[in-house]
């Protein structure tokens, strides 16, 4: 059985160096892309004040009611399974 000879071309210096620019310029529009990311996910939905209302009042509401809820659906389905 013959063996396979493999050639290996050895890149000249021009491509070596446009293979590095284009790898530069890819990192940078990858930079760019993740800073817009993170610029976006910073900025809120709602104005600040609203942002404000929503943690001092509703939240802090929202626990206990939906605790409650939980708690009443529970016994309603023990209740409704007894019968």
């Amino acid at each position: 059985m013959k063996a396979l000879q493999i050639l290996q071309a050895t890149p000249d210096k021009e491509t070596l160096q446009t293979d590095r620019q284009e790898e530069d310029g890819d990192l940078l529009i990858e930079e760019e892309m993740k800073s817009r990311r993170r610029k976006k996910k910073s900025k809120g939905f709602l104005p600040e004040s609203a942002d404000q209302f929503a943690q001092d009042v509703i939240y802090p509401a929202f626990s206990p009611t939906v605790g409650v809820f939980l708690a009443l659906s529970s016994l309603y389905g023990i209740w409704k399974s007894r019968q």
